[in-house]
């Protein structure tokens, strides 16, 4: 039999979550809080789809919004370090980048910039860049809805 109220008193939603995920091409979410501490747990499972679309309420905790905003940084320093060393070899370049990420994680005051949590957020990031998380934040009213497609 099919559950399908989720109430994480007898089946967990992250376990759904993980089953669902692993059989899908691609998923659509629609939360009223995001928090990438969701997306970590999910990681191998988001890792195999096409695209994870979300829509997410306005209420995020300050690591989460930090982490979407640092795509947005960590795209400039990237093509502006990239433009400065394309003559140097792929080993330099990639030393090189990875000091700019470890400079702007420090820039970051809510997330704590442990080789798990660099290593996690290059990926997070790499997956924002692909478009192939894309995250919507719908920012009118709140929203409480918790909706979870899978194709």
């Amino acid at each position: 039999m099919t559950q399908d109220i989720i109430d994480n008193s007898k089946i967990k939603l992250i376990d759904v979550l993980k089953d669902k995920l692993s059989i899908s091409k691609r998923a659509r979410f629609a939360v009223g809080w995001l928090f990438l501490s969701g997306f970590r747990e999910l990681r191998n499972e988001i890792e195999n789809l096409e695209k994870l679309e979300i829509l997410a309420g306005s209420r995020t905790n300050k690591q989460t919004a930090e982490a979407i905003l640092l795509e947005k940084k960590w795209e400039k320093a990237v093509k502006d370090t990239l433009e400065k060393t394309r003559y140097l070899p792929e080993e330099k370049r990639k030393e090189i980048l990875d000091e700019e990420f470890k400079g702007l994680m420090n820039d970051l005051s809510y997330i704590k910039p442990t080789q798990e949590n660099i290593e996690f957020l290059k990926w997070f990031l790499e997956k924002l860049r692909e478009k192939k998380i894309e995250i919507r934040i719908y920012y009118k009213e709140p929203l409480h809805a918790k909706l979870y497609l899978f194709e």
